[in-house]
């Protein structure tokens, strides 16, 4: 397995992480109006982010081992944390079952997390470069 496959891992186990401890700090599933917040290593959370944080984190641990399948994951993560943070500043409760009452914190959560996997697929570029000349 590549480095920057077993780094995918590793920043899948410490965003899984912060989701578990989102959700035990606020595991509310309400919507609307009843959604609540919990600030979470500065991050809002309730139920409903932090599963959406399970459910974004968990393919990257089963299907990380497979570059040809990596690859496409990465992308797609980046897409949707890119697209979240995007729609973040709109409303303070996106998709009516979030509540961000602090959007700042959100959008650098997710703009971070798409820099951070974009720069796993610059890693991997340049194993694939490295690999290349070698």
């Amino acid at each position: 397995m590549a480095r920057w496959q077993r780094l995918l891992i590793v920043y899948c186990i410490l965003q899984l992480a912060w989701a578990v401890v989102g959700l035990a700090a606020n595991p509310d599933f309400a919507i609307g109006a009843d959604a609540t917040s919990v600030r979470v290593l500065g991050v809002d959370f309730n139920g409903w982010h932090a599963l959406s944080g399970i459910v974004l984190f968990v393919p990257g641990l089963l299907i990380a081992r497979r570059d040809e399948v990596a690859v496409p994951y990465v992308w797609a993560a980046i897409i949707a944390l890119l697209a979240t943070a995007a729609w973040t500043p709109f409303s303070a409760r996106p998709a009516w079952v979030f509540y961000f009452p602090h959007p700042n914190a959100d959008i650098l959560l997710h703009v971070g997390s798409a820099a951070i996997l974009a720069l796993l697929l610059v890693v991997r570029s340049r194993e694939l470069g490295t690999a290349r000349y070698a």
